[in-house]
């Protein structure tokens, strides 16, 4: 399943980003794929990909994410796919930071998107 995180940002999980018909339904423009060795879709659009295994490497390439997010968004329609939940914790880094959110707040709003929005780890080390 898809879900639209902000207007323009959005996530699933890598088996149903195979699905070639979300990418006209959302208009999606780029793929931002936050893993090491997964594959993407083969659909022709812009694909990126900043290497995720593990939480720590959030931390190390957070900025970097972030900033391309920020840079982009608002004229692409992104699609974040990751391994487990990290695009779940990208969104909700992007969000804390530019939308001045707390990080008590995040989870009630992630759960208003959709109630399997649940972020499963302590970020606050990652703030």
């Amino acid at each position: 399943m898809i879900y639209q995180i902000l207007s323009g940002l959005y996530i699933c999980n890598i088996n149903d980003s195979y699905d070639k018909t979300i990418y006209d339904k959302y208009d999606i423009d780029m793929i931002l794929n936050c893993s090491t060795n997964l594959p993407f879709v083969e659909i022709d659009i812009e694909k990126v990909r900043i290497p995720i295994s593990n939480i720590n490497t959030i931390k190390v390439h957070k900025e970097k994410i972030l900033n391309f997010i920020k840079d982009n968004y608002l004229e692409k329609n992104i699609l974040i796919i990751s391994n487990e939940d990290f695009n779940i914790i990208i969104c909700s880094l992007f969000i804390i930071k530019y939308g001045n959110i707390s990080i008590i707040d995040i989870s009630n709003i992630l759960k208003m998107k959709h109630k399997n929005l649940i972020i499963n780890r302590n970020i606050s080390e990652l703030i």
